[in-house]
């Protein structure tokens, strides 16, 4: 069965032990309160760690007109679903984000960036048990009235994505950015502290 935004918001209400929704929708209390938190959850699990299925790669092209006043020489604009730059072709090029640019003295700009994947479809089966355990964390006291049921929830979270983090990374051979293809990332064949060059988690 798929994963679909409901699904994930009743793997976290199962975690609480509380009544499942029809859909995420509903004018029942356990949706409004999803509802309200679900997208910047995501975001904050998303970000937290670089995903292999989140992970885009694109070559920003031409600088923007407008210089930064100071500090660089080079802007480029970022793509609107970018949520943190993971790093840039060159390892050695310093760069910061600031606002949607990316700021830096390389005349081109390759990126790899974490980029904001809200087709559920398309979570693993580990970043979807991160998930729900993170969002149980969050909604477990306006549902169950109860701080250590939070604290608990956040436990389990941290739990689930070390074992998560260490399954996501061996899906790989370590490549380097440079050795891979960049026209074949940017026609999609690939599929915030952002001020500095993160090193990856």
């Amino acid at each position: 069965m798929a994963n679909t935004k409901t699904s994930i918001c009743n793997q976290a209400l199962r975690l609480l032990g509380a009544t499942r929704i029809t859909d995420i929708t509903d004018a029942v209390e356990q949706a409004r309160i999803l509802n309200d938190v679900y997208d910047a959850i995501l975001d904050e699990v998303l970000v937290g760690h670089p995903w292999n299925f989140a992970i885009k790669r694109i070559d920003l092209g031409a600088e923007l007109d407008e210089t930064p006043e100071f500090g660089y020489t080079h802007a480029f604009q970022l793509p609107g679903d970018c949520l943190r730059i993971v790093k840039m072709e060159d390892d050695d090029a310093i760069f910061v984000r600031e606002s949607d640019q990316l700021l830096t003295d390389e005349e081109v700009a390759k990126i790899q960036y974490i980029a904001r994947i809200t087709d559920a479809t398309l979570y693993t089966p580990f970043f979807v048990s991160v998930l729900a355990a993170r969002l149980a964390s969050e909604i477990a006291y306006p549902i169950t009235n109860s701080a250590t049921a939070s604290e608990s929830m956040y436990k389990l979270y941290l739990s689930k994505l070390r074992t998560a983090k260490s399954v996501d990374a061996q899906e790989g051979s370590g490549q380097k950015l440079e050795n891979l293809s960049w026209e074949e990332a940017r026609g999609g064949g690939g599929s915030s502290n952002p001020s500095a060059t993160p090193t990856p988690l």
